[in-house]
């Protein structure tokens, strides 16, 4: 009998290692990886049946992993963990084809039934976030994905604050965003504070949700050749 292959993609490694833990023997873990920029490496190297991915690492987001995936072609199954419980983050990653959505205070249940599903060819959702997603559906019920609503476009940004913001929602440092950027951290810092002003925003994580609702992830490749040109400020 074939034994599913699983990778586990979070940069908590206490989190990786209890998973790997809860998973086993009912799965082989084939891998764990703390930095989303090796993950896809990672995924093309063992070749996993499913890959359980945190939305939020340093390096890239668990969104982009997700449709990089899908653009090459490849089978293997993205299943997002995460913390964060408002549905705007599941919608992401439903329109990134997901295979699942499962919150990590769930119980062990619900991921082996998100990773039974996959493999069936299916998408699961998060029994706690299926409800949340009603608002998202004109007629109140549970849309499927082509009918989630579209984000609505926000407060106009600079191209250097949504490069800024795009790496809030990555998780990377204010040292990190700085080397990337080329800045000093002392602007990435007031970057991060003006977008606070801007948008009306008091916590990072208002930040990451804006940054997911209105796609700025998605202009990951748009924004990585920008990054290369000399920066203006």
């Amino acid at each position: 009998m074939t034994v599913t292959r699983v990778l586990i993609a979070d940069d908590h490694k206490m989190f990786c290692e209890g998973l790997a833990a809860t998973l086993t023997p009912r799965y082989r873990v084939v891998g764990m990886v703390h930095n989303g920029a090796d993950v896809l490496g990672e995924i093309e190297r063992v070749k996993p049946d499913v890959a359980l991915v945190d939305i939020s690492m340093p390096g890239q987001s668990g969104i982009d992993i997700a449709r990089r995936v899908r653009k090459l072609g490849w089978p293997t199954k993205i299943i997002i963990l995460t913390m964060y419980d408002d549905p705007i983050f599941a919608v992401e990653a439903l329109r990134a084809q997901v295979s699942g959505f499962v919150l990590k205070h769930s119980p062990r249940d619900i991921l082996i039934e998100a990773v039974e599903k996959a493999l069936r060819g299916g998408t699961y959702v998060d029994r706690a976030i299926r409800r949340k997603l009603r608002a998202y559906a004109p007629d109140g019920d549970e849309p499927d994905v082509d009918t989630l609503a579209e984000s609505k476009p926000g407060a106009d940004l600079t191209h250097r604050q949504r490069q800024v913001l795009r790496h809030i929602a990555l998780g990377s440092t204010i040292a990190e965003t700085a080397k990337a950027l080329g800045l000093s951290p002392k602007a990435i810092e007031f970057h991060r504070g003006r977008l606070k002003k801007l948008l009306g925003m008091s916590t990072t994580a208002g930040l990451i949700h804006y940054a997911l609702s209105h796609r700025i992830l998605a202009e990951e490749e748009a924004v990585a050749a920008n990054d290369r040109i000399q920066p203006d400020d």
